[in-house]
């Protein structure tokens, strides 16, 4: 198996060099304070940013579905993919504090695909109620979840929306209206 060796992050870089200097001045064994042995919070939402601004782009850049489920199937199919990359590389970064990644961002992004997954059947039965339902309900789960994991991680580009794009704030309504089998370019392609 190769182990792939990740580039340590400025913070610890700087307690690194903090601590050369204390031994460098005989004081062994002690430790400049604040450090850790990962990127702070601050920056870990950084860099979790940076992969969710990638994906986002990626996501937005696909041309809209229409009203078609076969269509909207394709796209799914290709939304899963994006996100699946994403959480991938989530999960690669390392932690606040050289812990895990925080376990509030991999449950949205769990559910995240758990939605996708229901999109992608409703749209293989071609049932076009059941996708809007789905689009309706991952508009009631995720915006309020979204915005407890920006609350909790500091992140502005992750966990901002919909399975297929589509801002989910707090006082959003239902997309029962929208025709066929999805929303709209419009609404449903925004940070995510």
């Amino acid at each position: 198996m190769i182990q792939i060796q990740r580039a340590r992050p400025l913070a610890t870089v700087r307690c690194l060099r903090g601590a050369a200097a204390l031994v460098a001045v005989g004081l062994l064994g002690a430790v400049p304070s604040g450090c850790s042995s990962g990127p702070t919070m601050a920056e870990w939402a950084d860099q979790a940013d940076g992969v969710c601004a990638e994906i986002n782009a990626k996501v937005e850049s696909l041309p809209d579905p229409g009203n078609d489920p076969v269509t909207f199937g394709a796209y799914i199919t290709r939304v899963r993919e994006l996100l699946t990359s994403e959480q991938t590389k989530l999960a690669a970064l390392e932690g606040p504090d050289g812990g895990e990644p925080p376990a509030a961002m991999a449950d949205y992004l769990k559910r995240q695909l758990y939605l996708i997954d229901q999109l992608d059947e409703a749209a293989t039965a071609g049932d076009s109620a059941r996708l809007r339902s789905v689009l309706d309900q991952s508009a009631r789960e995720l915006g309020p979840l979204g915005r407890d994991v920006a609350k909790a991680t500091g992140v502005k580009k992750c966990a901002t929306t919909g399975p297929v794009g589509g801002e989910a704030p707090a006082t959003s309504t239902t997309t029962a209206s929208v025709p066929a089998a999805s929303a709209s370019a419009s609404t449903s392609k925004t940070e995510g």
